[in-house]
């Protein structure tokens, strides 16, 4: 749902974004405008949950990169702020905990929500591998599938469509990191809202 049309900066959006009644609205900048993203279901925040944890037992045994969670702006231009579900940077590219990060994660996450147009998930896949996210890995509720998308040297987009029976890997951006798709979901029917 659009907020305000008006094109807004990022500061501006986070001066928005600061006001009491907005405390608990999940906001992002798209094109400088200001876009409320409707609550997650269980089944997002349980597969957010999944995701960190696998990547942070892999992170404990190979601590090349820091996860995040979904509670965390990416300013990727002035009128550009996302909020992925998990994020990953590679240690390298923070040296200190910065106020806000102003740069795209090497790894951003979003699970996919039946909300999401496929026009916004391109344009959301386009502008982190634009800003420079080296993998943006989609996450599918039905079926349970997973997309791995990176930019190619040309400015094209590959992507690599897995199955829940695949095994999805993080290639050069997290070396030897593997886990089989199906071990994203948790391992219960799901009842429909």
């Amino acid at each position: 749902m659009v907020v305000r049309e008006l094109l807004v900066t990022a500061e501006a959006f986070f001066d928005y974004a600061a006001l009491p009644e907005n405390e608990r609205r999940d906001l992002e900048l798209r094109q400088g405008v200001i876009v409320e993203m409707p609550s997650a279901s269980p089944l997002h925040g349980w597969i957010v949950m999944l995701f960190i944890q696998v990547v942070t037992r892999f992170l404990d045994l190979h601590p090349v990169a820091y996860i995040f969670g979904d509670s965390n702006d990416f300013v990727l231009s002035p009128g550009l702020v996302y909020k992925p579900d998990a994020s990953v940077i590679l240690k390298e590219r923070l040296p200190s905990v910065p106020g806000r990060f102003h740069m795209a994660p090497d790894i951003a996450v979003e699970v996919i929500s039946p909300s999401n147009s496929a026009a916004e998930i391109s344009e959301k896949v386009e502008n982190y591998l634009h800003h420079g996210s080296q993998m943006v890995i989609l996450i599918y509720t039905d079926p349970r599938a997973v997309r791995v998308c990176v930019a190619n040297d040309d400015g094209t987009i590959t992507l690599r469509p897995l199955t829940a029976e695949d095994w999805l890997d993080c290639g050069a951006v997290l070396p030897g990191f593997r886990v089989q798709v199906k071990a994203l979901f948790p391992d219960l029917p799901v009842e429909t809202a």
